[in-house]
């Protein structure tokens, strides 16, 4: 209670009252109250409450409490009187809450606390109270009433399990997918268990089950919001089964609590693992392939334990000879003959994977004493091994040529970090046994070559590239064509630009060779730069002369991704406002791998540019190894299957059925699927019967000069 001094001034009012009434003016809406049992009325109010009224002081003061009464509101007015009337005659304190009419400012609600003042006898001299306006308040409190039924609408509908929990894990609430989900019969006894027995005793880490929940709800509620992979249990069956667990830190009822989402993705992970063994293993043989060979590779250079690796490029002489011969069947059982013999002499330690057609690669881990005395006679010795395990493969297999002759090339890196440096990466090794492998071939049948650096013209070629490439940047020698992207009728709809780098002699520089040697060098970005600012001008262009269409793609290099001074999504922005271009004409591509250098920064980036509203695809998708998980979370518009599955579909069932995987996972994300590479009308049908809806390829076009697009882009209907 509020007790000031009540010793009597000559003016009516107690030596107390100026310091409490300045105390009162820091305060919002305070009325200082006079006790009067008929007819109480204000005889103070703050500066504060008459802004928040917009009425003036003279209005209200000792004017009676109807004076303040005919404000509230009608249905309000009864009870909020018999409220303060209660708390003169009883002393006590009070609080209200009541709507007013206000005359400048219509009706308000208004929250009313109240304090009793005594004398020394204790006796209630009069009420002090103040008003705030909680107009907002009531009005957030009546949408929040129909967001929540909203919210439980949504809840109800949603098939993940969605429940609330406290910090010590107990549910509170869980939606009817909730039980469901983890075999048991209503959500009355569900919410009678504890978490806990929904999970088995250790997760697949190791880590028991109950002691990392708890750390989760304790990082989550830290952090906010947390999702982690988790392994949960039916309690009908016992099974097992994976999921992805959300957490979300709210507040429930002024407590704080957790809100839990539960996603079932078991037959994603499965439907995943099929995929990558489609996509890294070769059909026939089993043995890795050669995109499984290089990231293998690439993982011991990064490792550095010391270790030797001789690396084997091996060619079956003649092998079309052969194939038209025997037939392909017992090709077929040749190569994989040829395979298992080959995986034997890889071992535990090294690797064994086929490239092509009958080009094998052959990884063989050494120690250092291996190497020791003559790395030259050493490798001659391996090679001379893997001939014999070979050639005794074939004879204990009936009805195989018993004697085939092979070339191989090989190169050995050696442990020695200094040996590392040399290399730019695993493909660089992969191309020395090639260049060997070439050397051997020029040689006849049945011979072999170890790599040496005057062999490798290409690195060399490359070195000199090198060298012109920043000149041909400066002095804008590239250009770009356009490559038509069709959808079902066969109206080109979209286009891909592609850079080219024209020579003076009239060849043309590969983008596969220029493209990567600008990423090692650091001058991707300015090539991306004029890339992109070229492509807006044309796509301007051709907007003002009506031949709009409804995007074009240009491809962005893991490398222009990133936090920089100048990023990747500020130049985009400055070229599609001086071209006067809408973001979502603009698609760009990214490839697999560039997302899965650094899955964060990624995400990160790529939720930035779908923000700015341009559209995204991935490309090159089913040579790499994207988790669908992580492809689902990720703010792409379109999925472009690589070109090399979409060839071999109408001889190779396995890529056939990988193919139709890659459709059936874009139709479920809602995405555009694009087939790249298509050139027959048997891959465009198969295609089409597999529901693919957007087409790209030497079927329809080659990638085209901005003129004869144009023309093109004229001519149909």
């Amino acid at each position: 209670m509020i007790q000031p001094d009540t010793s009597a001034d000559g003016g009516g009012r107690t030596p107390a009252e100026p310091d409490f009434s300045r105390l009162l003016e820091r305060l919002p809406g305070f009325a200082y109250q006079r006790r009067n049992d008929t007819n109480w009325s204000a005889d103070y109010l703050s500066g504060q409450f008459q802004e928040l009224t917009g009425l003036p002081a003279d209005d209200l003061l000792n004017k009676g409490h109807a004076a303040y009464s005919n404000l509230i509101h009608p249905d309000d007015r009864e009870k909020t009187i018999q409220a303060m009337r209660r708390a003169l005659a009883q002393g006590g304190d009070y609080s209200l809450e009541y709507r007013v009419n206000l005359p400048d400012r219509g009706e308000r609600w208004f929250a009313e606390y109240g304090y009793g003042v005594f004398d020394d006898q204790g006796q209630l001299q009069r009420l002090a109270g103040f008003v705030s306006d909680i107009t907002q308040r009531k009005q957030s409190d009546r949408e929040l009433e129909r967001s929540e039924y909203r919210f439980r609408q949504l809840l109800e509908a949603s098939r993940d399990a969605i429940s609330v929990i406290d910090l010590d894990g107990r549910l509170l609430d869980a939606n009817r997918a909730a039980p469901q989900m983890f075999g048991c019969p209503d959500r009355d006894s569900f919410l009678k268990l504890h978490p806990a027995e929904f999970s088995p005793d250790d997760q697949p880490d190791g880590r028991p089950s109950r002691a990392a929940a708890a750390a989760a709800i304790t990082e989550s509620y830290r952090q906010g919001s947390l999702e982690f992979p988790w392994q949960h249990k039916r309690l009908d069956s016992g099974e097992t089964f994976e999921t992805i667990v959300g957490m979300h830190r709210i507040d429930l009822d002024g407590k704080p609590a957790l809100l839990v989402r539960v996603s079932d993705v078991s037959e994603q992970l499965r439907y995943e693992q099929r995929l990558r063994q489609l996509a890294f293993e070769d059909p026939l043989t089993g043995l890795p392939n050669r995109q499984a060979a290089l990231e293998w590779l690439d993982q011991q250079l990064q490792r550095g334990k010391g270790d030797s690796l001789l690396v084997l490029s091996i060619d079956i002489d003649n092998f079309q000879w052969l194939n038209n011969t025997f037939g392909r069947e017992q090709c077929d059982r040749l190569l994989v003959t040829l395979a298992s013999a080959l995986r034997a002499q890889a071992g535990s330690a090294g690797l064994a994977a086929r490239l092509q057609s009958d080009e094998f690669l052959l990884i063989i881990q050494l120690r250092p004493s291996a190497t020791g005395g003559n790395p030259a006679q050493e490798q001659e010795h391996q090679i001379g091994q893997v001939k014999a395990s070979l050639q005794a493969s074939l004879a204990t297999t009936p009805g195989l040529p018993t004697v085939l002759s092979f070339c191989i090339g090989s190169t050995l890196h050696s442990g020695d970090p200094l040996a590392r440096q040399h290399l730019s990466d695993a493909e660089d090794l992969l191309q020395q046994a090639n260049t060997a492998l070439s050397e051997a071939r020029r040689a006849g049948g049945n011979k072999q070559a170890i790599y040496e650096p005057g062999m490798d013209v290409v690195i060399e070629r490359r070195l000199a590239l090198e060298s012109r490439l920043s000149q041909a940047i400066a002095g804008r020698e590239f250009t770009i064509h356009y490559q038509p992207i069709v959808a079902r009728d066969g109206r080109v709809v979209a286009a891909e630009g592609l850079m080219r780098w024209p020579q003076p002699d009239g060849a043309w520089v590969s983008p596969g060779t220029f493209i990567p040697l600008a990423e090692k060098s650091g001058r991707i970005r300015a090539l991306g730069q004029w890339l992109i600012d070229s492509a807006c001008a044309q796509l301007a262009e051709w907007r003002g002369k009506g031949l709009a269409l409804s995007h074009l793609s240009i491809n962005i290099s893991p490398t222009q991704l990133g936090n920089n001074a100048d990023s990747l999504r500020q130049q985009l922005l400055r070229a599609i406002e001086r071209h006067r271009l809408p973001a979502a004409m603009l698609q760009l591509e990214i490839t697999e791998s560039a997302v899965l250098e650094n899955m964060t920064l990624a995400r990160q980036e790529l939720e930035s540019l779908a923000a700015a509203g341009f559209r995204l695809a991935l490309d090159d998708f089913g040579t790499g190894y994207s988790s669908l998980l992580t492809l689902q979370r990720l703010p792409f518009d379109a999925l472009k299957i690589d070109k090399s599955f979409v060839q071999k579909a109408e001889q190779d069932g396995k890529s056939r059925g990988l193919v139709e995987a890659c459709v059936s996972i874009a139709q479920k994300l809602n995405l555009d699927c694009v087939a790249e590479g298509v050139e027959t009308e048997l891959q465009c049908l198969l295609l089409r019967q597999m529901g693919c809806a957007f087409y790209q390829g030497y079927l329809f076009d080659r990638p085209l000069p901005a003129a004869e697009l144009e023309s093109h882009l004229r001519s149909q209907p």
